[in-house]
């Protein structure tokens, strides 16, 4: 990671207290097209290095499925079959809480498509650097209940884009425009993908915005449009949770999983590795990923507690193919286990720690 302070342009404070972490911007730029400038954040900090780090890991496995390391300090880079840019922004919804929103724009679809946006959005905990994900600012069915409250506004949206497409081409039918079912099959797609894997939240005090993806139209350079609903915080009051209370209103600190983060440790003596565990909400199972931190590429990793025992059974998967499978307790700070090669062949020790 820290190969990466060498392509560092500006850094920024983003808050005035002791408690301090910056960001700054690493250029992704591809030099043979210069024109669509990639920028992408970067954190760091004098005294929370590891909550900095944190971010950083957890950004960069979520976005790239890769990481930058010391071996491979360009893995972040655009290459010529990935046509991508990126750019960002960083905002404090509270003092509590850092929201990173990372924008993918893809350069080209086919031949006649131009550019277009992917939004994503991102919360980290400014004291420790841990992702807090979109349910959890909800109480236990708050966050799949509110879908009915934002489904209003998202509608008006969707209709809205609609009617404008149309003006933009009076020349072009409606019906080669957009499918007859078009309403209906946009608003199915909404609550279909409504799950905090595909909802993107904009987070402030006196309201939570609901971002997601639009359906698709046929007309060309415009086949992708995010939805917004900006809802008040006082109508959803009935449905957040103590997290929120803490981030939001000074709330006492709730009980965080224990798994839930972001672990840097060794597996053997000298393989260092990354792993960023979130549980589904209301559910034992586990999943997230995986970096070989000398490599850099991210392993896919799921799995559940065998309740007997108390561990905590997580797989490598690559596809539907188990690669090892690693055996974990939380202990004393510690996430301490073993990994076994899925034929047996080979059992290492594991020990990891969140960043300090």
């Amino acid at each position: 990671m820290k190969s990466l302070l060498s392509i560092l342009i500006t850094v920024w404070y983003i808050s005035a207290s002791a408690q301090t972490i910056t960001y700054g911007s690493v250029d992704l730029t591809d030099p043979e097209d210069p024109d669509w400038k990639s920028t992408y954040p970067f954190f760091l900090s004098s005294n929370k290095p590891g909550a900095a780090e944190l971010i950083n890991m957890a950004l960069q496995m979520s976005d790239f499925r890769k990481t930058a390391t010391k071996k491979n300090p360009n893995a972040l880079k655009r290459t010529g079959d990935s046509p991508y840019v990126w750019n960002f922004k960083v905002t404090r919804p509270s003092d509590k809480i850092i929201e990173v929103t990372t924008i993918k724009t893809t350069l080209a679809f086919g031949m006649q498509s131009g550019p277009y946006e992917t939004i994503y959005v991102y919360h980290f905990d400014a004291e420790t650097g841990d992702r807090v994900y979109p349910s959890t600012f909800f109480s236990p069915g708050g966050f799949m209940s509110s879908q009915n409250i934002a489904m209003d506004g998202l509608v008006k949206v969707m209709r809205k884009n609609k009617q404008d497409l149309q003006k933009e081409h009076p020349d072009m039918p409606a019906s080669e425009m957009f499918v007859a079912t078009y309403d209906d099959d946009c608003q199915q797609q909404i609550a279909e993908e409504w799950d905090n894997e595909t909802v993107r939240l904009n987070l402030a005090n006196d309201s939570i915005t609901f971002i997601v993806n639009d359906c698709p139209n046929y007309i060309p350079r415009r086949n992708h449009v995010t939805y917004t609903s900006r809802i008040a915080v006082k109508t959803l009051s009935s449905r957040l949770s103590d997290d929120w209370k803490y981030y939001f209103e000074n709330g006492p600190k709730p009980i965080v999983n224990e798994y839930e983060h972001v672990w840097r440790g060794t597996l053997g003596t000298n393989i260092p590795v990354t792993i960023m565990l979130r549980r589904a909400p209301d559910s034992m199972y586990h999943y997230g990923w995986e970096v070989y931190d000398n490599y850099g590429v991210a392993i896919k990793v799921e799995g559940t507690f065998d309740e007997d025992e108390a561990w905590l059974l997580i797989d490598e998967l690559d596809g539907d193919k188990v690669l090892g499978t690693y055996k974990l307790r939380f202990n004393n700070q510690n996430l301490e286990g073993s990994w076994k090669k899925a034929d047996g062949s080979k059992t290492l020790p594991f020990k990891a720690r969140r960043p300090q």
